[in-house]
């Protein structure tokens, strides 16, 4: 692994573990010194993590943490869910096209693959696989405007999304919901996919914001404004 690799897969297990809080400025001579680096690998590391939207950059403030206003996450929780709702149920009508069954058939032997053999501790990686998921069925939905306005919600709460992949339990029940939700698809049981997804990203919504809350309530004493 290359220098800028390793400084930027040290400073990403940082901030998805929350040891460095939201909000929190990322000085590159500081973040230099305490890795015993030169500050050019670092600054690479956190371009890198300003494209993956965990980081941003003001200008002659430098980067930090980036941070969710309570209002955002719930605003933004509520548009994905009627966004991804439609997109299942668009999804069950157009699964038995040609393009629609192969995306389907795909997605129904990654998940129900992991589901049979689901990890034993946190894997903060598969937040990337899951968004991948959830764009996939807008794919099978056939509507691109869809797709790219669920990516830019994505890419927008996946530094609080992370949390939710942090317990084997919830993996588990990511991973049975992905099923369900497919299945409904492929049955072209719109309705049921709709209805399937709702209660995916409902249970999803609050695992986030009960861990999110005691999170705060560690890093700052008390739940602020800020998530």
């Amino acid at each position: 692994m290359d220098l800028i690799s390793s400084v930027y897969d040290r400073l990403k297990t940082e901030i998805i573990h929350w040891r460095y809080q939201p909000g929190q400025r990322l000085p590159a001579e500081v973040l230099a010194t305490e890795m015993g680096v030169s500050r050019t690998p670092v600054r690479e590391a956190l371009r890198r993590l300003e494209q993956e939207n965990l980081v941003t950059y003001t200008p002659r403030l430098g980067y930090s943490v980036r941070t969710i206003e309570l209002k955002d996450f719930n605003e933004l929780y509520q548009v994905r869910l009627i966004l991804e709702s439609a997109a299942a149920k668009q999804a069950a009508e157009m699964a038995s096209s040609p393009e629609g069954k192969t995306l389907v058939d795909d997605l129904m032997a990654t998940w129900q693959g992991r589901g049979e053999d689901p990890p034993n501790g946190e894997r903060t990686d598969l937040v990337y696989d899951d968004e991948a998921f959830h764009e996939s069925i807008a794919l099978v939905a056939g509507n691109r405007y869809l797709h790219d306005l669920l990516r830019s919600i994505n890419e927008r709460i996946r530094i609080v999304r992370i949390v939710d992949f942090h317990h084997p339990e919830r993996l588990k029940t990511t991973y049975r919901e992905h099923i369900e939700i497919i299945k409904a698809i492929v049955r072209g049981d719109g309705e049921g996919a709709a209805k399937a997804m709702e209660t995916h990203i409902g249970g999803s919504k609050e695992h986030i914001k009960d861990n999110l809350m005691q999170a705060l309530l560690k890093a700052y004493g008390g739940p602020g404004e800020s998530m």
